[in-house]
């Protein structure tokens, strides 16, 4: 990175950022707020929503930082398919559960009726994002019905 066009002063690294400003960039990405960061760090939550808002040396520290954290996750995701197919497998074969497990897993395998086979790369937040939305419904009991039918007597029927 090349430094800002503000003059660097002896507290700041190479990249133009002081300390501060580096745990700052660290604590956001970790997923903590303006206030909260703030508050730990002992500066006005104005400071830190100005150097998140216009110090682009600081910006793309945080990007970076993000990307680094979104990363680590994706990986630990991947990792834990495994023990997750596990799990649906095992409710398969529970009488009580075999249905809700099967169709969780047909509703992610081919969302919205889609292949199986997708034909572009899988977007990992955007599959992140939906299961943690449909576990966030079906723990509150307001998952949609499936199954409804449709209005004005038009037919859920594929065309022929």
């Amino acid at each position: 990175m090349h430094m800002s066009a503000t003059k660097r002063t002896s507290g700041q690294n190479a990249d133009g950022l002081t300390k501060l400003q580096i745990k700052a960039a660290q604590l956001l990405a970790a997923g903590m707020s303006d206030p909260q960061v703030a508050e730990l760090l002992q500066v006005d939550r104005s400071t830190v929503y100005r150097w998140r808002t216009t110090n682009l040396v600081f910006v793309g520290e945080l990007g970076a930082l993000r990307r680094a954290v979104w990363s680590a996750a994706a990986d630990r995701l991947r990792g834990l398919t495994g023990r997750a197919l596990d799990v649906i497998e095992k409710h398969l074969d529970d009488p009580k559960l075999a249905l809700r497990a099967a169709a969780i897993l047909l509703r992610q395998a081919a969302p919205r009726g889609r292949e199986l086979v997708p034909e572009k790369d899988v977007n990992l937040n955007e599959m992140i994002d939906a299961v943690t939305n449909e576990h966030a419904m079906l723990a509150s009991g307001t998952y949609p019905r499936q199954h409804e039918d449709p209005p004005n007597g038009a037919s859920n029927a594929p065309p022929s």
